[in-house]
């Protein structure tokens, strides 16, 4: 019953969110930032809420792929709401909460793929800044695709109404350098957690895990030093943002794919 109330209350706020916002842009409206943040974080916590529900169990934690991504996902979504009260971000939602209510909805009717797990204080620790690590990186993939289409056409003097609704050039720039230097910090303190408490960080099924996940810290250390050192910008830049979330992307679903739905274990 309450796995159904949660769900029913997350879609119905995430398609009340991307209606008027898909309204907004196309009759060039302006976007309501209360309704927006009030959907938004409705969902957004009820999605996490779900995510509780289905993960926690008496035996154990339950971190199948599908529900460790509709968690990461729910966490951007709020991130993103958050932060729209400092930066007019709204349009962001747009693309990340249909995503996340897709997967609320596979989380829900698609059985678990492993067997649930007993964590230390310690293992949580790491589990959870692994979570923030990735879902900040995935809003500041987002937004690196935002900054990208609105330096085009700005470029192309064509000012679209998403363009219009978004902060300038300038400032998503400075959005997206503070989410990779918050997300590089997160991801730090992942990777040393993992570590101390997890005693098999370097065994044969979690090696390249470790491997690419250190891989995109470097990378993303190198554009936050780079940035700030030698002021390093531009589609140059972006590539490197992309390939890091690439890599993170693959030390994080891909290794859990490849050990739930290909060696099944």
């Amino acid at each position: 019953m309450l796995t159904n109330l949660l769900i029913f209350v997350s879609l119905v706020a995430y398609s009340t969110a991307c209606t008027r916002l898909v309204m907004a842009l196309r009759y060039d409206l302006p976007i309501d930032p209360r309704v927006q943040f009030a959907t938004g974080l409705v969902g957004s916590i009820a999605q996490i809420g779900l995510m509780a529900t289905l993960m926690i169990h008496d035996g154990g934690i339950d971190f199948s792929l599908l529900k460790s991504i509709s968690l990461v996902l729910a966490t951007a979504v709020l991130f993103v709401t958050l932060s729209s009260q400092r930066f007019a971000i709204q349009a962001l939602q747009l693309a990340l909460m249909p995503i996340a209510g897709l997967f609320a909805i596979c989380s829900v009717i698609a059985p678990s793929s492993r067997e649930l797990l007993q964590l230390s204080a310690g293992t949580g620790l790491h589990i959870s800044t692994s979570i923030l690590a990735y879902g900040t990186f995935t809003v500041a993939a987002v937004m690196a695709l935002l900054l990208g289409y609105s330096s085009l056409r700005l470029r192309h003097h064509k000012l679209t109404p998403l363009v219009k609704h978004v902060p300038p050039v300038e400032a998503l720039e400075s959005i997206l350098y503070e989410l990779l230097a918050w997300g590089t910090v997160l991801l730090g303190l992942s990777i040393l957690t993992g570590f101390i408490f997890v005693g098999d960080f370097f065994a044969q099924h979690l090696i390249h895990k470790t491997a690419l996940s250190i891989l995109a810290f470097v990378i993303y250390s190198f554009i936050c030093i780079g940035h700030w050192r030698r002021g390093w910008r531009g589609r140059r830049v972006m590539r490197w943002v992309f390939g890091a979330y690439a890599s993170l992307t693959l030390a994080y679903v891909g290794s859990k794919l490849v050990l739930e739905w290909v060696l099944r274990s």
